[in-house]
């Protein structure tokens, strides 16, 4: 397709279809459910890793091993939070014109 965008590498438990837009991968977001599931149980992020290779559920590269961090970073994904700000810095209306880093306070 002209002019589509075809993101190399989106997010565990999404894929790229063949027309250039995001899909949602059954099998990987219940992975990822699983995963926000037992970290609201109080599981932590090597725990859970530890289940997850005790599963045999490859990661997103297929490696048979998950580790804390890939767990960190899936918790931590705006994509999945929902947690998502667009204008993460702005630039100040007065001379001079410095960049700051959004709080929330500029929408």
């Amino acid at each position: 397709m002209k002019g589509t965008y075809i993101l190399p590498n989106p997010a565990y438990g999404y894929y790229t279809n063949e027309n250039g837009l995001l899909e949602l991968d059954q099998k990987q977001a219940a992975v990822v459910r699983f995963i926000f599931n037992e970290y609201l149980e109080g599981n932590g992020i090597w725990q859970i890793a530890k289940s997850l290779n005790e599963q045999k559920i490859p990661t997103k590269t297929g490696k048979a091993a998950w580790l804390g961090g890939a767990i960190y970073i899936i918790l931590k994904n705006s994509i999945y939070t929902g947690d998502l700000l667009l204008q993460k810095t702005y630039s100040q209306d007065t001379v001079p014109f410095v960049r700051r880093k959004n709080h929330g306070e500029y929408r």
